[in-house]
């Protein structure tokens, strides 16, 4: 099986950079505002897709690998290369709005790469630092005021936020062409997976004709794309996410005896800041931006 490209990753390439200047991953989560475990798990993550190890933990912290240098100085080079090429543009720097965003890894991954194009090619004003976390964190993050503006997926209904909803979507079976489904094939999900009224994806799993095949639970959609495509089982995955992959031919829904599968967990992606900031001109810009982005679309 091939492993997953690093490039499938280059967002989580910042997280290491922090680690390797930091010295430890304790000092980089708290630098990040995230939580040890996290750190960790990305770096597990980078080396799994490089099939190398990256650092050395000791006692006076992290040490760089000979595979992990290299990856150093690629980093460094993209971040580099990111910096000169934010510079290019015609605008003032002093009239360039500065926006800390926020969003969940599928939307960075899918929709954020053609949208930032987007902004560049628009000439738009606006400089974006982005983060990315789960639902759940990033509306915490905006409580405590670490990032300006979030899209998330079904946010809570508190009093202190303004959510404006930009598109609905809904959960899929999908499988690499070829997949022969057997009782022994493993549905692929991510558990935390909700619809708009809080329903689980593990929830709908337990009521379908797949509840007794095996599970393979991950974290991210990410994962679950890469291992779908790799035949490995049948991928849980939101509409929006399995499209782009549907059109080149590396995935299909899976349709049950030949029957139009019904769609199911219905959810929404909001675009939130906090009620205070309402009339704040930078955030509504980004707000017009993306809109005016989903139209095209």
């Amino acid at each position: 099986m091939d492993m997953i490209k690093i490039s499938d990753h280059l967002e989580k390439l910042p997280i290491f950079l922090e680690v390797v200047r930091s010295g430890s991953i304790r000092s980089a989560s708290k630098n990040l505002n995230m939580s040890q475990p996290s750190v960790s798990r990305t770096i597990q993550i980078l080396e799994e897709s490089v099939d190398q190890r990256l650092l050395v933990r000791g006692q006076t912290g992290v040490q760089l690998t000979e595979f992990g240098q290299r990856l150093l100085d690629l980093s460094q080079k993209i971040h580099a290369e990111v910096d000169q090429f934010q510079k290019m543009g015609t605008v003032q720097a002093q009239d360039v709005q500065k926006i800390k965003f926020g969003t969940y890894e599928s939307i960075a991954v899918y929709f954020f790469p053609k949208f930032l194009r987007h902004i560049l090619d628009s000439k738009i004003p606006i400089d974006i630092d982005l983060l990315t976390a789960s639902s759940d964190q990033l509306v915490d993050y905006l409580k405590r005021n670490i990032v300006d503006a979030i899209l998330s997926v079904n946010p809570p209904q508190y009093a202190s936020l303004i959510s404006k909803k930009l598109f609905d979507d809904h959960y899929g079976y999908y499988h690499a062409p070829g997949l022969k489904l057997t009782v022994k094939t493993p549905i692929i999900f991510f558990p935390d997976a909700k619809d708009y009224q809080g329903k689980k994806v593990l929830s709908y799993i337990k009521e379908s004709t797949l509840k007794d095949n095996p599970h393979f639970v991950c974290e991210s959609f990410e994962p679950i794309r890469a291992l779908a495509i790799e035949k490995i089982g049948l991928g849980v995955l939101p509409a929006r996410v399995a499209s782009s992959f549907v059109k080149t031919g590396e995935l299909v829904e899976w349709k049950p005896d030949n029957i139009r599968p019904k769609k199911f967990g219905k959810h929404a992606v909001f675009f939130s800041f906090l009620k205070r900031r309402n009339g704040d001109r930078n955030l509504l810009n980004l707000l017009r931006s993306i809109e005016n982005f989903q139209d095209r679309v």
